[in-house]
């Protein structure tokens, strides 16, 4: 953990505790950011960009979503949890916490991958005044480029089936891909990754409509050309599912970096302090 950060408590409605990091700046802080993670990585990941934000001004909220990190309690086998509880009561449970914490400041939410992707779920997501995805996109397996729908593919229709029956959750970190998910998750992910748009499919049949709440506020997703899973089209798609919202495509390249790939996660890296950061955080300025 950051010396810099404070270990915190997120309360979830359910009464489901989500194990937080808390990184405040020196001086007064201009706003609040929720930064949220990707599916299967731990909050420690983040911490960097974390600690560059509160380096910026801002304070910043991070987490494990339950079932992964230190929002673990317990054995993962058994464990009810599904990428809409993750939606539904973790992330809300985050801007309730920076809404009740911070009051009088203004709150952006950046996520990476899924952790943007699901705030359509987050019934209190009208806190927002911006919300900025990192590698934001949906999950359709045959949408990927290259060698992400192979990866995607292999998981879906061989490892999974096969895997988490045995062990009552998704063994994936000893397979080197992920941490461990919860059975919930891994199932409801399937079942999106499989249809032909991802959770929009699923709309208004299996997830009822009134549970998905438009967002209002300009939403901008970044993405870098060479990321199989977040490209043109699976970008586009995520728009599609929030038609009426304000959003803004923007995509990178890694030679604009001076480097060969950056892919999904690798923005996250400290490399990335004084070109991609900093971006994002004079990105987050202008809406406080």
């Amino acid at each position: 953990m950051d010396s810099d950060a404070t270990k915190i408590t997120l309360y979830c409605s359910d009464g489901y505790e989500l194990d937080g990091l808390l990184f405040e700046p020196s001086a007064p802080a201009g706003g609040v950011i929720v930064m949220q993670g990707g599916t299967g990585i731990k909050k420690e990941f983040y911490s960097n960009f974390c600690d560059f934000l509160r380096e910026q001004g801002f304070v910043v909220i991070s987490y494990d979503y339950r079932g992964i990190g230190g929002s673990l309690h317990g054995s993962l086998k058994g464990l009810n949890a599904s990428l809409m509880d993750w939606a539904q009561l973790d992330m809300k449970a985050a801007i309730a916490y920076a809404e009740k914490q911070y009051p009088d400041l203004p709150m952006l939410l950046i996520g990476h991958s899924i952790g943007t992707q699901l705030i359509g779920f987050t019934p209190n997501n009208d806190r927002l005044k911006l919300v900025i995805g990192i590698a934001s996109s949906t999950g359709t397996w045959w949408k990927m480029k290259w060698p992400g729908n192979m990866r995607s593919f292999l998981l879906w229709y061989i490892i999974n089936p096969v895997l988490t029956p045995v062990f009552g959750y998704a063994p994936l970190k000893r397979l080197g891909i992920m941490e461990d998910l919860p059975r919930g998750v891994i199932r409801q992910w399937s079942r999106w990754c499989r249809s032909s748009f991802y959770f929009g499919s699923h709309l208004g049949e299996s997830i009822p409509q009134e549970d998905f709440y438009p967002l209002k506020v300009p939403f901008i997703i970044h993405y870098f050309k060479d990321d199989a899973i977040a490209n043109d089209q699976t970008v586009t798609d995520l728009t599609g599912i929030y038609r009426g919202t304000r959003i803004r495509m923007i995509k990178h390249r890694a030679k604009d970096y001076h480097l060969k790939k950056v892919g999904h996660s690798s923005m996250f890296s400290r490399r990335f302090k004084n070109s991609f950061w900093k971006r994002i955080a004079d990105e987050a300025a202008r809406y406080i």
